[in-house]
């Protein structure tokens, strides 16, 4: 599923990135309180102060149709639409 806000701690080591509103009503709604603000990802502390939206990703969600969950990136910084999802 294709994220609308993407963004990633900003001390995590990973590229991937997570749909924002998802993961703030999530923590919200946990009750358990050392469970929360945990990234998803990598399980390092992620307090809302310190998500960053991804710029290139929000680029490529706004430049490819929504059928589209997955891209080729380059070396080189270009990039291509990989196969829609039927």
């Amino acid at each position: 599923m294709r994220p609308s806000t993407a963004v990633r701690g900003v001390d995590c080591r990973h590229f991937q990135c997570m749909d924002l509103d998802p993961y703030l009503i999530s923590n919200y709604r946990m009750k358990a309180f050392n469970s929360r603000w945990r990234c998803p990802l990598c399980s390092l502390d992620l307090r809302p102060k310190d998500l960053r939206i991804d710029s290139f990703v929000q680029m490529l969600l706004k430049e490819t149709e929504p059928e589209v969950e997955e891209v080729l990136l380059f070396p080189d910084g270009t990039w291509e639409k990989g196969a829609p999802v039927p």
